[in-house]
């Protein structure tokens, strides 16, 4: 989306600003006014968000800026995962990078097991996305517990669990209480009471924390900046 920026003697600092907020930058000399005023054009490939002053320019100058410069890349299905909707497939790089070794750990110890549904992550961009309040900034993403619908598969959500709480990189996990104490009698059955106690809530951990809805889903939030 192109758009125009009118500063005087101030390239370098536009060049610096833009830089910082990761966007890619194409500008040209659209006009000169009789002031000797350069006119640049930012043509900025993804959405265009607020506006706002600009860092380090001069108090006049706006800039329109997405609203998480980082939020550009994209899940595309993959071997051993779907995604419900590309539109909604946008996150942070690492957020991507850790969703599928996620799944690749995953089907290492459920060699066979159906593809993993990935369903909300953000849009190209950030921002708002209903009908969620959280994923905007490309942290967090939403996969489908295993076997549902109709019933979940709690020996595979839990083995999926496991799989993303091997990754440093994720904060936290969301599942519901109940779901929670499911997973814990699998563990339990596995000889895995130890891993439960450090994972699950319920258990005294502090990785996967309840969070009222998700009973058919997991929610996984990566590190990163300020979550929203």
């Amino acid at each position: 989306m192109p758009w125009g920026i009118t500063i005087g003697g101030a390239m370098a600092a536009f060049a610096k600003d833009a830089k910082r907020h990761g966007a890619a930058v194409a500008w040209t000399a659209a006009g000169i006014s009789t002031v000797g005023l350069l006119t640049y054009v930012w043509r900025e490939q993804r959405r265009v968000g607020t506006k706002g002053p600009a860092p380090d320019m001069p108090a006049h100058v706006e800039l329109e800026l997405p609203d998480h410069p980082g939020v550009n890349t994209v899940l595309d299905a993959g071997k051993g995962y779907r995604v419900r909707s590309r539109e909604r497939a946008f996150g942070q790089a690492r957020t991507i990078v850790g969703i599928v070794q996620a799944i690749d750990r995953y089907h290492a110890v459920r060699p066979g097991a159906p593809d993993v549904m990935v369903l909300d992550i953000s849009r190209r961009g950030g921002g708002p996305m209903p009908p969620h309040k959280s994923h905007q900034t490309g942290r967090d993403v939403d996969i489908r517990n295993p076997g549902w619908p109709p019933t979940t598969n709690y020996a595979a959500l839990w083995d999926l669990v496991r799989a993303f709480g091997e990754d440093p990189e994720v904060q936290v996990m969301f599942v519901d209480r109940g779901v929670q104490e499911e997973l814990g009698r699998v563990a339990d059955a596995a000889g895995q009471s130890a891993r439960a106690a450090e994972l699950l809530q319920v258990r005294g951990g502090s990785r996967v924390k309840h969070w009222a809805g998700h009973k058919n889903h997991v929610h996984v939030r990566f590190r990163g900046g300020v979550a929203a």
